[in-house]
């Protein structure tokens, strides 16, 4: 059988899918198992490197085939092999998924540098009940789309999903996480970050995690899914026909499409022993970090998310405290600041941003939560570093790149987040 006979459409699949059970092999491929695999196998070195995570790819799902069960240790081999070898990361990260469709468990990637490689190591089937790879999988959850970027080096194009991935990696993740944990209060932070993704319904997945007996009568929600529902219910685009698929993603759910039905999803209302009302620490959700500023933009700059004075009043906290702002697109701006951070670059974003004692540090933190993505550009004593983020997670440690000669300093360059301003959304001057 020649190479370009082979239906590479049919043998790459998302992670998991059914329907890639070894006695649908020779249907999904066009072709014997045992033709097709020794048509690809062994791979060639010479092919690219991304032709060869493929070719793995397709490599898994046909040594399911019984009659190929004696091949698997090879091929488990190899990609073991390849992903310690590789030092892109998308190819390494195709590498490990693979490790894991394979029935392996790899461990040994759940602490890379590198987050693609390791959530997908935490992804593996094997590593499911394992607490390192459960508690990676719960935090990445909170910021998924730092996953979607992760497979492409820092500053470079965004690349496609790994070899083995029809999807974007965050969809995975999202439905990973949810099979795992049934503890909504442990994903409550990661339901409300995919809540507040306004472009789309990734919040599918938490619903049954949340209300697995439907919605709770009035009055008797805990904190979290009060929080959640109300979250849920503030996002006019799911009620007024902007997301079609809305109705689907609750009505699959088995819970009801009806904006009023979530508004009523309440906490109870405590009282004392005298039935007087009263305090009830538990029914209090606590917000953090970048999460406390995107749901109460208001406390930091005294107006709400969809409130024209937003973006003024943000420019307004870095012009009027002497930093340098420029805006270079409707929602990118560069702020440079004459304040040296220290070393070493935090693996938080934000976390960064709370170092700075500049009068512009509201501007600087208030920037930062609302970002998508942030670069910052350093000069210590002469020489020269950056570093990206994604969601406030670094997409690798900081690149040194030189000496330079100019006076110690900061440039963050802010791309606010489109999912979470208002449509049309524009900062001034651009």
């Amino acid at each position: 059988m020649a190479i370009d006979e082979v239906r590479w459409d049919r043998l790459l699949h998302p992670y998991g899918v059914a329907s890639d059970m070894p006695a649908q092999l020779e249907a999904l491929c066009g072709v014997a198992a045992g033709a097709a695999f020794g048509a690809l196998w062994p791979v060639p070195p010479e092919w690219p490197a991304r032709t060869r995570a493929m070719t793995a790819a397709a490599l898994v799902v046909l040594v399911r085939d019984p009659a190929l069960a004696d091949r698997r240790a090879e091929i488990v081999a190899y990609h073991r092999e390849a992903a310690a070898a590789a030092a892109d990361r998308w190819e390494c990260a195709s590498y490990v998924i693979g490790l894991g469709d394979l029935g392996e468990a790899p461990r040994e990637w759940l602490d890379d540098p590198r987050l693609a490689v390791r959530v997908c190591a935490a992804l593996a089937p094997a590593l499911a009940d394992d607490p390192t790879a459960v508690k990676l999988l719960v935090r990445t959850a909170q910021t998924p789309r730092a996953l979607d970027e992760s497979f492409s080096e820092p500053f470079a194009p965004r690349s496609r999903p790994p070899a083995p991935w029809e999807e974007p990696p965050h969809q995975v993740l999202l439905r990973t996480v949810c099979e795992r944990v049934s503890d909504f209060g442990r994903l409550y932070p990661a339901a409300c970050a995919a809540a507040e993704l306004h472009g789309s319904v990734a919040f599918g997945p938490y619903l049954p995690v949340a209300f697995p007996d439907g919605l709770p009568p009035d009055r008797q929600a805990t904190g979290p899914q009060s929080a959640f529902a109300q979250l849920l219910a503030d996002r006019d685009d799911l009620w007024d026909g902007t997301r079609p698929q809305a109705a689907a993603v609750f009505t699959a759910a088995g819970l009801p499409a009806d904006r009023e039905q979530w508004r009523a999803v309440r906490v109870p209302e405590p009282v004392d022993a005298q039935g007087r009302p009263s305090y009830d620490a538990a029914l209090i959700v606590v917000l953090e970090g970048a999460a406390a500023i995107r749901r109460r933009p208001s406390m930091y700059l005294g107006a709400g998310r969809t409130s024209p004075e937003l973006l003024p009043r943000l420019l307004a906290e870095f012009t009027e405290n002497g930093a340098a702002v420029q805006v270079e697109e409707p929602l990118t701006l560069t702020a440079e600041i004459p304040e040296r951070l220290g070393r070493p670059f935090s693996d938080d974003g934000h976390a960064i941003t709370w170092r700075i004692k500049h009068a512009s540090s509201l501007g600087v933190l208030f920037a930062a939560a609302v970002s998508l993505r942030m670069s910052i550009h350093q000069w210590i004593d002469g020489v020269a570093y950056r570093q990206q983020f994604v969601e406030g997670v670094a997409q690798g440690p900081a690149e040194v790149l030189g000496r330079v000669d100019r006076p110690d300093g900061v440039r963050f360059v802010f791309e606010l987040d489109p999912d979470w301003l208002p449509p049309g959304s524009r900062l001034p001057g651009a």
